[in-house]
């Protein structure tokens, strides 16, 4: 549905255009979210929410943010606050993907009392700063265009007392030639 619409609202010839990304695997406050992108265009889905959110109306599929993503793995657009009888509240936030993670911020929708209505727009809302985690690190570079490289191995002194002795000990019998089977 989200690539029919993406290219109708575009007019281009689906063709033309690169494959929409889903990515399942991103977590969210004991939630398990769907990170979407297509060219400039991302958002963020509940795949799994969390127990809870059902009540405020979050199910499969609800939009958490939509926005634009740049090159550079900035991200610019709206997020949604959910409480049970109202309609999702709208707020701006930017952020970033950062390696595994997406860290998105704005002031965040504070409703009156009792009531659907918003009072003000808070930055200290515990809304107001959205942390996503467990991006692939490859789904991530696809979609900054940021080369990616696995982490480089440990080295021994960075490593377990015990993984240390094993390299020095397969180094003192390689060179003493013990390491071919020599005696």
């Amino acid at each position: 549905m989200f690539r029919s619409i993406a290219f109708a609202a575009a007019g281009l010839v689906a063709a033309s255009l690169p494959a929409l990304a889903d990515v399942d695997n991103l977590a969210h406050n004991g939630s398990r979210m769907r990170f979407d992108w297509m060219g400039d265009h991302a958002r963020i889905v509940y795949i799994e929410p969390r127990a809870g959110l059902a009540s405020a109306g979050v199910e499969r599929g609800t939009l958490l943010f939509e926005g634009a993503i740049t090159r550079d793995g900035r991200l610019d657009g709206t997020a949604f606050t959910f409480k049970k009888g109202c309609a999702p509240a709208p707020y701006r936030v930017s952020g970033a993907i950062d390696g595994s993670d997406i860290r998105l911020e704005g002031a965040a929708p504070k409703r009156v009392s009792g009531s659907c209505a918003v009072a003000r727009l808070d930055r200290t809302s515990a809304h107001s700063m959205l942390d996503f985690s467990d991006l692939d690190p490859e789904i991530a570079a696809k979609a900054t265009g940021r080369p990616w490289s696995p982490p480089a191995p440990a080295l021994a002194s960075d490593a377990s007392p015990l993984w240390a002795e094993t390299v020095r000990r397969a180094v003192e019998a390689a060179s003493s030639g013990h390491a071919s089977g020599q005696e």
